[in-house]
């Protein structure tokens, strides 16, 4: 992958095709994705749990 050279702008050197802020805004946008996919692991580590505790509850009459 080829990296953009910096430039030079009002003086301030940045990176080629990147406007102010842009790091800020996916630095959030990486935030609220890691936030979503923490909420999907958890409801479904929920959800895999009531089905194991489901078909604990079934097989447990049959052991006695």
């Amino acid at each position: 992958m080829l990296y953009p050279l910096p430039t030079l702008v009002f003086g301030v050197t940045r990176l080629a095709g990147f406007e102010p802020g842009y790091l800020q805004r996916t630095t959030v946008m990486t935030a609220h994705i890691i936030h979503l996919a923490t909420q999907i692991q958890r409801w479904l580590d929920q959800s895999v749990a009531r089905h194991l505790a489901a078909q604990a509850e079934r097989l447990e009459p049959a052991k006695h």
